[in-house]
């Protein structure tokens, strides 16, 4: 039941507020579009000032000047012109807001130059891209197909904005293409595009590097005696663990027998 009167209320609202007079209801909008102007709301605030032009009734000559400002705020120059305007026409010089109409006027005719002026701009540069565009059309232009080995290797074409796709379509001129995949040699390859072209370019796979093996290194013992010497070495090579084995023991020897080897063996 609370519902459906709540519906209700809601539904006759706009009627209770037209049953208003409508220099009240013109009071209660300006007041609406005051507070409004005060939270920075502008696009609201224009729309109580709407309504109030709805009303068509005489409004006070603050309603124009009000409406005015606003409407610089929204940078809608030439309502802003028209509502500032009328102000000074209804206020004159001895209105409240002279001069800041004067100033406002000034303003908004300073903004509707500044718009028409970028409209101009934009205009011309409408111009010159269609004009640039209609060049670019007639410049003659050849389709360009990479067929690469491995197929899924990717292609890439220097110092151009667009993407490589096959059949592309090229201004006549010199490119620079480069193929690559991991695992492959990248290959670069110049093009003269003076008609369409299909070119294959196969990539050369690379080759793992072979680990090193590290060789085993033995240590060799090797010992050497006479009748009255003995001497003894170490060394990574069997012969020269021999030699200086049997150089020790000859500088050692105090007797004509000579040393001869009696032992070699590994150590590790």
């Amino acid at each position: 039941m609370k519902k459906i009167l709540h519906i209700s209320i809601l539904m006759m609202l706009p009627m209770i507020l037209l049953a208003l007079p409508k220099p009240i209801l013109a009071d209660k909008y300006l007041m609406g579009a005051k507070t409004s102007i005060d939270n920075k709301d502008h696009q609201s605030a224009n729309e109580y000032f709407e309504k109030i032009v709805q009303l068509d009734i005489e409004l006070p000559d603050e309603f124009y000047f009000q409406y005015g400002k606003n409407s610089l705020q929204l940078k809608d120059y030439n309502k802003s012109l028209k509502y500032i305007n009328l102000y000074l026409e209804k206020a004159g010089n001895t209105g409240k807001y002279y001069r800041d109409a004067l100033l406002m006027s000034n303003q908004s005719e300073e903004g509707l130059k500044e718009k028409q002026l970028r409209k101009e701009r934009w205009e011309q540069f409408k111009a010159r891209e269609e004009e640039r565009k209609r060049e670019e059309a007639a410049i003659p232009r050849y389709s360009l197909t990479i067929l690469p080995t491995p197929p899924n290797a990717k292609v890439q074409i220097a110092h151009i904005k667009d993407v490589y796709k096959d059949g592309i379509r090229l201004k006549r001129g010199t490119y620079t293409i480069k193929v690559s995949k991991k695992g492959y040699k990248d290959k670069r390859v110049t093009i003269e595009l003076e008609k369409d072209i299909r070119k294959s370019i196969k990539l050369t796979k690379i080759k793992p590097k072979k680990k090193k093996v590290k060789k085993a290194t033995h240590v060799w013992h090797c010992t050497a005696k006479s009748v009255r010497a003995s001497g003894w070495a170490e060394s990574t090579n069997y012969s020269n663990a021999r030699s200086m084995a049997l150089n020790q023991c000859n500088k050692r020897r105090q007797t004509s027998t000579r040393c001869r080897v009696t032992n070699c063996y590994k150590i590790r």
